[in-house]
């Protein structure tokens, strides 16, 4: 399965908050990865309706039904992140490990990778977005480990940024 090029979504433009580290947790606060956390509020429409993702928002209008609900999937995973202080995510790989499952409704990312700075973490997602839906309505994830640099290649992980490669 050839991925679709990444849906570029911009930062918030809200400089009053403080900078999210571009580090791993320490596994004192992970949870196992093997668990998965469901998010309390989804993100992504807020994500989508800034007005500097405009570009997003039409992107996302182009792609076929299954990518676009598997970029909003990723779009929420970005933002979960962020929000929960755990790492500033600027992309996710949502079959980096092994292929998404994809059952009516749900969509399930347990090979998923996550890329935060100069690293990548491994991810796990279960989001539940309609064929038509614009944004997700349920949605829980795991952060796991940081991924050895000297497994990116084998995973088609990049060390650039999704325009690079």
């Amino acid at each position: 399965m050839k991925a679709p090029p990444p849906v570029k979504v911009s930062e918030p433009d809200d400089r009053s908050t403080r900078p999210i580290p571009n580090i791993a947790p320490s596994r004192e606060r992970l949870r196992p990865f093997n668990s998965l956390h469901t998010a309390q509020h989804l993100y992504a429409t807020d994500v989508l309706s800034r007005p500097d993702n405009i570009r997003a928002r039409k992107a996302l209008r182009s792609l076929a039904s299954d990518d676009r609900r598997i970029e909003l999937c990723n779009i929420e995973a970005m933002e979960q992140l962020r929000r929960t202080g755990r790492i500033s995510a600027e992309l996710v790989a949502p079959y980096a490990f092994q292929d998404l499952a994809l059952h009516a409704a749900e969509i399930v990312a347990d090979g998923a990778a996550v890329k935060a700075g100069n690293r990548w973490f491994r991810l796990r997602y279960r989001c539940v977005v309609a064929r038509m839906a614009q944004a997700p309505s349920e949605f829980a994830f795991a952060l796991g480990d940081a991924i050895p640099e000297s497994e990116w290649s084998e995973h088609f992980l990049s060390a650039g940024t999704a325009i690079d490669e």
